[in-house]
This record gives C-alpha cells, sequence and structure tokens, in this order.
C-alpha cells in the first residue's frame, strides 16, 4: 500500500513540474 501512494505522489509531482520531468522521467526509465 505504501507503494503505491509513493507512486501516486510520484505521479503528481511529476504531472506538476511538466515536460522536462518527463523528459528525465523516460531518461531514467
Amino acid at each position: 500500500m505504501l507503494a503505491a501512494i509513493l507512486l501516486s505522489f510520484g505521479v503528481i509531482f511529476v504531472a506538476e513540474l511538466g515536460d522536462k520531468s518527463q523528459l528525465m522521467a523516460m531518461t531514467f526509465a
């Protein structure tokens, strides 16, 4: 359950930061 909460926060965090964060996330993925 904790992992799901962290994942939700991560998604919101990336969504708020925008395209730069998406590019960084894709790079790290």
